[in-house]
């Protein structure tokens, strides 16, 4: 079983909120749920839609074919109208946009979603919950399921009276269309008892920095990772964390360095903008040492660019952001599962080897509602990689900056014992005092150089899948992935298999050298430029081809399979 729906009009309508208790009612009734976001840099008006994906089956992917569009205005049977099905619904309200005739849109079911919610609840304030109703009077869903989850949504939020409206409202949007001819009747949809959560990248992310320990969130709102921030507010409470709102993403940066080389995990958060008024506090992170965390959200560029539209146009800058030389380590995490563990991972890096770990995701990643088995919140390693007190306290002297074989020097918090932490964003000597002098500075060059040996003998190699024999390998990276292993299992027939990076930088030399050697390499990214096939021919001489997708909407199937035919792959 799969439906696919989408919810469109202008901003202020309430597309999200059907959209997202639509995804709470199947997520409850036991499927699998894929629901994304797709909106304007708009408070009002505007074209915007929401989309649910659900299935019986593991999706990890947007589909473009539509079983039924909820048109709240006429634009939206207008734009999105092309992606319906032959035999989909297109749910619109005649009396509020005017008569569609049939000839134009036969598809069309005119359901007079004001005035239902005027008749039966009281008020037009209650027609997306008519709209509700409608949708899942279509398909046969378990009602008992619907009421349950608007008594908890609303009855929290607004009370029990208007709970009991929005239930009346949404029954009386099924029992309308039960009388229609355009039951979805082919669809064997049958309920059971949901465990899953419905989680979407940012609060995965906000969640795993809270289990890793973060007591320190500093950013300034920037689209669209803003909700790891409001996420990490949210609980913070109960982890006894800190979280402030910056003036600026310069401050933010500076606030967690200072922050960190206090005592406390600390994570900032932003997208390619604030991204880049942050280089310089980078900069300053990988001299002093100090591990941080950073979230880019990335968002289509430059300048303020498509503010609410996905891109993966952020990894090179990632990897050489700042002037000078100095290391950092890239994470880009697949879904919300991947992002809330990949998180934890970040702080466990960033403290083992002193210094800044860049966590990539993007529009897509960080909005996309998925259902996710229980995070395991204990499935970290608590080390902090500090000196104990004990050890600092028996040291005649300790150099925060000791020259090392590993390149990592004996780590420990001002106020602990009676020796001095010193940190220095001028190059230094041993003990942390600013030098000039060429041969210390390039004793510790080289000391923050030899961190790479040790980064790249603990990154995760890249995961594979399907035939090692295959003649084609498809490489993803962040979002990208779950589109490239659902056509993998649904289409490939050992055509091609499939790598996905998650820990994209350092990349392993060795791993592309030995798994690559005489494939044809197609690399599947959301940039114009196949950022990550560049760095794959930096570091290992491998040459890949590109599938590209830079418009600010995301990779689907649809579109996979189309780029696959054409390069002959499938």
């Amino acid at each position: 079983m799969e439906l696919n729906i989408r919810i469109g009009g202008a901003a202020g309508q309430g597309m999200q909120t059907i959209g997202n208790i639509l995804s709470k009612i199947f997520a409850r009734g036991g499927h699998e749920v894929f629901s994304v976001m797709d909106y304007m840099s708009r408070v009002r008006g505007g074209h915007n839609y929401f989309q649910i994906r659900v299935s019986d089956k593991d999706i990890s992917a947007k589909n473009d074919e539509l079983d039924i569009l909820v048109a709240l205005n006429r634009e939206t049977i207008d734009i999105d109208g092309v992606d319906i099905k032959r035999d989909g619904v297109i749910i619109y309200d005649g009396g509020a946009e005017g008569e569609i005739s049939h000839d134009k849109c036969s598809t069309c079911l005119n359901v007079p979603l004001g005035s239902l919610a005027v008749e039966k609840a009281g008020g037009k304030l209650y027609l997306n919950s008519v709209a509700i109703g409608a949708v899942l009077g279509l398909i046969g869903y378990d009602l008992e399921i619907m009421a349950s989850v608007l008594e908890e949504f609303f009855s929290h939020k607004k009370g029990d009276e208007v709970a009991a409206n929005n239930i009346t409202a949404a029954k009386a949007g099924a029992e309308f269309v039960l009388g229609s001819d355009k039951l979805l009747h082919d669809l064997d949809i049958s309920c059971t008892s949901g465990t899953k959560m419905l989680i979407n990248g940012n609060e995965a992310i906000a969640l795993g920095a809270l289990a890793a320990g973060c007591k320190f969130f500093c950013s300034y709102p920037m689209t669209p990772s803003t909700s790891v921030f409001v996420n990490a507010a949210k609980y913070s409470h109960d982890f006894d964390a800190v979280v402030e709102q910056a003036e600026d993403e310069i401050a933010a940066v500076n606030m967690i360095i200072g922050a960190s080389y206090a005592g406390v995990r600390s994570m900032t958060t932003t997208s390619g903008g604030g991204f880049c008024l942050m280089v310089e506090g980078l900069g300053f992170a990988g001299i002093a040492e100090i591990p941080i965390v950073i979230v880019n959200s990335q968002r289509s560029g430059p300048s303020t660019g498509l503010p609410t539209r996905t891109e993966q146009a952020d990894l090179l800058f990632a990897v050489n952001a700042s002037h000078g030389e100095f290391p950092r380590i890239v994470l880009a995490p697949s879904s919300p599962k991947d992002a809330f563990y990949a998180t934890i991972r970040a702080f466990d890096l960033a403290d083992r080897f002193q210094l800044p770990v860049i966590l990539l995701d993007d529009q897509y990643l960080a909005d996309t509602l998925v259902t996710v088995d229980e995070f395991d919140p204990n499935n970290q390693n608590g080390d902090r990689h500090l000196i104990d007190s004990d050890t600092l306290n028996e040291m005649e002297q300790y150099n925060r900056y000791e020259v090392t074989e590993s390149g990592i020097s004996p780590r420990a918090l001002p106020g602990v014992s009676s020796h001095v932490v010193v940190s220095d964003s001028d190059e230094h000597t041993p003990d942390g005092h600013l030098t000039e002098d060429l041969v210390a500075a390039l004793a510790q060059k080289d000391k923050r150089a030899r961190k790479l040996t040790g980064v790249s003998r603990n990154i995760k190699v890249p995961e594979s899948y399907g035939s090692p024999d295959a003649k084609y390998t498809l490489i993803t990276w962040g979002s990208t992935f779950g589109v490239a292993k659902e056509l993998l299992v649904k289409k490939s027939l050992g055509k091609f298999n499939l790598i996905n990076v998650q820990e994209v930088w350092p990349l392993s030399e060795g791993f592309f050298k030995a798994n690559l050697n005489g494939k044809k390499v197609i690399t599947v990214e959301g940039n114009s430029t196949g950022q990550l096939a560049e760095l794959i021919r930096r570091v290992s001489g491998v040459k890949a081809d590109s599938i590209l997708k830079y418009d600010g909407r995301p990779i689907t199937i649809n579109y996979l399979e189309e780029k696959l035919k054409e390069k002959g792959v499938l």
